[in-house]
């Protein structure tokens, strides 16, 4: 089940109630995010964003998030939006930007 393998993923890279493990957790969030689970894919987002148990590397961010955004997770559609107005990754686009930050408002973020 993958929002089991998520929830798991998350309690071994941050150790809650588990030891902390991050190669394990990111595994099980990798599982997760095969399944397509959103909320896995923007994990694995931010953790190649900000090198997190994995190289730092902005492109495989964006490319996470937008799966994830795609599947309706906000805070993904939020981070997409933010790259497009940053214009490090991609081409600068604030009107697409724009977009992607009402896409995540209108989820709740």
């Amino acid at each position: 089940d993958a929002d089991a393998l998520c929830a798991l993923g998350l309690c071994r890279q941050n150790g809650m109630g588990v030891p902390t493990d991050e190669a394990a957790g990111l595994d099980l969030l990798r599982r997760a995010a095969a399944q397509g689970h959103a909320h896995a894919l923007y994990e694995l987002g931010t953790a190649a964003y900000v090198g997190a148990g994995v190289p730092e590397d902005e492109a495989a961010a964006r490319d996470l998030w937008a799966r994830a955004a795609a599947a309706g997770h906000a805070a993904a559609a939020f981070m997409v939006g933010d790259l497009l107005v940053e214009g490090a990754v991609v081409a600068k686009d604030p009107a697409t930007a724009i977009r992607w930050f009402v896409y995540a408002g209108d989820r709740g973020h």
